[in-house]
């Protein structure tokens, strides 16, 4: 796949460069970066909405141990990015930063739970 931002003079000006895969906490970083909407961003970083999936996650695979928050605090985003970090989703997608990508776009149809 080519993709380029800029008019090239020549498939010759051309670079080819290989993407790392990312990290589960570098993915949830561009997931974020990558939500078309910061009204979207709001809505997912709502602990209920982290609830919500957890509750889901653990109804599908029954091994899953939750990594929610377990301080006596109101959950900030720190909370939630690092629930995110180690949820399944972020090991499906493996880091490939064109599958965050796309599916960071569909949380303006889609609840956490259901893109999982």
């Amino acid at each position: 796949m080519i993709s380029s931002h800029f008019y090239q003079d020549g498939i010759d000006q051309l670079q080819l460069l290989k993407l790392k895969n990312l990290n589960n906490k570098e993915a949830v970083e561009l997931f974020i970066h990558k939500v078309p909407s910061r009204k979207e961003i709001y809505k997912i970083f709502k602990w209920e909405q982290v609830l919500e999936l957890d509750e889901y996650t653990k109804s599908i695979k029954k091994n899953f141990q939750s990594p929610k928050c377990q301080a006596r605090h109101t959950h900030n985003i720190t909370c939630i990015k690092e629930y995110l970090a180690q949820h399944p989703l972020f090991e499906i997608l493996k880091g490939m930063p064109l599958a965050v990508s796309i599916v960071a776009s569909q949380v303006m149809s889609f609840s956490l739970k259901e893109i999982y």
